[in-house]
């Protein structure tokens, strides 16, 4: 009886340790969220999975990065990288700034427009920075892993090297 005990014993833990998932939570925080980068690159130098990832904020664009196969180096390399620096101005790339897009010249630090809609409410932007060169960036670099993963992403996932 002591020997069925001990093999089902032994089976279970087995089975447990098959059952082990490793999840990373990344915070947020802007400059901040950057150091989950160093964070990933130890837990690949240790050789530890990462199974699931999520994040807010900055932590959930280097997750999204991670998760997309983008590596911790790349993503260094992404951060530090001229183009990086004109996403984090809100600004546009020289090539798609067109002159009747400009805007007027202002000594203001902030500017905070108001705008009305159809059922006469006044909303507030959402942003203080203008989003549109990290969103593009953002659609261009996610196309592949998004299309493979059938635009589910559950379904992303980073492969052992």
């Amino acid at each position: 009886m002591s020997r069925i005990a001990f093999f089902l014993s032994v089976l279970l833990l087995a089975a447990s340790a098959q059952a082990q998932r490793i999840g990373v939570v990344l915070s947020g925080g802007g400059a901040v969220g950057l150091t989950h980068i160093g964070v990933l690159k130890a837990l690949e130098d240790n050789g530890v999975p990462v199974d699931y990832i999520t994040g807010s904020s900055m932590g959930a664009l280097i997750g999204a990065l991670y998760a997309s196969g983008i590596s911790p180096a790349q993503m260094d390399s992404l951060f530090q990288s001229d183009l990086y620096q004109e996403m984090a101005k809100g600004g546009v790339e020289r090539q798609y700034s067109y002159y009747f897009k400009q805007g007027w010249s202002d000594a203001s630090m902030l500017t905070l427009g108001v705008d009305v809609d159809t059922t006469l409410q006044m909303s507030l932007p959402t942003n203080l920075r203008s989003p549109v060169l990290i969103d593009y960036e953002q659609m261009r670099s996610f196309a592949g892993a998004s299309a493979a993963a059938d635009y589910d992403l559950d379904s992303l996932f980073r492969t052992s090297k």
